[in-house]
């Protein structure tokens, strides 16, 4: 469950993305969320992961509050943002160095529902 209560965000001094923003999107469903460039989609959703800091108001994702970071809150988040590096290591190598912040990943699902070949 994500809530959102009179959300403001400051983008700049001069750059208010949202005032006083409500939203509760209960668990279980898929959302989209559109809008033009610069509307502020990504700033939400850094906003709910903790990457970014509400000016007033309040978000809850799954009852934690995302600015404080807190280690049961991260282990259920994952986020792949617009442009995103990956280091140069084979796919074993990636899952041997994230997978222990992942408490829930299962490296059996993850070659299951893989269907391309896998480098070593």
């Amino acid at each position: 469950m994500i809530e959102i209560e009179n959300l403001s965000y400051l983008f700049s001094k001069k750059k208010r993305l949202f005032n006083g923003l409500n939203l509760k999107l209960p668990a279980g469903k898929i959302y989209g969320l559109l809008g033009k460039n610069g509307a502020g989609k990504s700033s939400l959703i850094k906003n709910m992961a903790g990457l970014l800091f509400p000016s007033e108001g309040s978000c809850r994702v799954n009852e934690f509050i995302p600015r404080y970071r807190k280690t049961e809150f991260l282990e259920q988040l994952f986020l792949i943002p617009e442009e995103c590096y990956l280091p140069p290591m084979s796919i074993h190598e990636f899952i041997q160095v994230y997978a222990p912040f992942y408490p829930n990943f299962s490296e059996a699902l993850f070659f299951l529902r893989h269907s391309g070949p896998i480098k070593s």
